[in-house]
């Protein structure tokens, strides 16, 4: 190779990783900006519900791994610092950043012709881990220290009952995961592939919520966000599949 074709390749390498920081940068401040834009409080979980998901989940789709792992922690956790939530902030950092990575990295890997059965493996752990934590909570709320609280939560913010609230939450979830299995069967596989990992990476966010928050403020806490976060993961999946689709195409990615 002559230092002519040395030099083009170095250069060629420059701008690529110039271009990757450029791209982690804006899509970090649009997960942010997103994230601020449409936020409510959630006092008795000192934490609150967003829309900024759908934004790790298109950062992760577009442009990969990486990038998704960079945009999801710090858009996520420059919004809970200007929001005024600084508690959450280093968790943030970590548990996006995890479920970015987790997204891009599933759907280049479900996007490619092999599949993989540790990866549907890894699927179904985290999904029956999460629908433990739920129906624990469903079936057996007087044996854990948060009723008032949550009944207090629900009606203040959604006038409405627990129960019905945790169901609506686990039917999501399960609806989900039928229409991916459904669009990947008979339909569009592409879809089903950007659901699966978005509902993968949506999940180890609520779990990761919900030991980050155990730890911070007791498991009351983290009981009573953690409905919030599923539906808050399967708002974001809602949004980021379809307008993922002509942004790809636009971007030809």
């Amino acid at each position: 190779m002559s230092a002519k074709e040395e030099r083009l390749i170095e250069l060629s390498n420059t701008k690529s990783i110039a271009l990757k920081i450029s791209i982690s940068g804006i899509m970090s401040a649009v997960t942010c900006v997103v994230t601020i834009i449409v936020s409510i409080s959630i006092p008795a979980s000192q934490g609150f519900f967003n829309i900024g998901e759908s934004m790790v989940y298109l950062s992760a789709i577009l442009f990969g791994p990486y990038i998704g792992a960079i945009s999801g922690g710090i858009g996520s956790m420059m919004a809970d610092l200007i929001l005024g939530y600084p508690g959450y902030a280093i968790g943030t950092l970590i548990i996006k950043g995890l479920e970015g990575f987790i997204v891009g990295y599933l759907y280049q890997l479900m996007s490619k012709k092999e599949r993989s059965k540790k990866l549907y493996a890894f699927i179904f752990v985290c999904s029956m881990i999460l629908l433990g934590l739920i129906l624990i909570l469903i079936f057996n709320p007087r044996e854990l220290p948060i009723l008032d609280a949550l009944q207090f939560l629900f009606e203040i913010i959604i006038a409405g009952d627990s129960f019905v609230w945790l169901m609506v939450s686990l039917s999501s979830l399960i609806t989900v995961i039928l229409i991916s299995v459904i669009l990947r069967l008979f339909v569009d596989k592409d879809t089903s592939n950007k659901m699966l990992s978005m509902l993968s990476g949506g999940i180890v966010m609520v779990i990761g919520y919900f030991l980050y928050a155990t730890l911070v403020m007791g498991i009351a806490g983290a009981y009573i966000e953690m409905p919030f976060n599923v539906l808050q993961s399967i708002i974001g999946i809602l949004i980021a599949v379809p307008i993922s689709i002509p942004i790809k195409k636009q971007l030809r990615i």
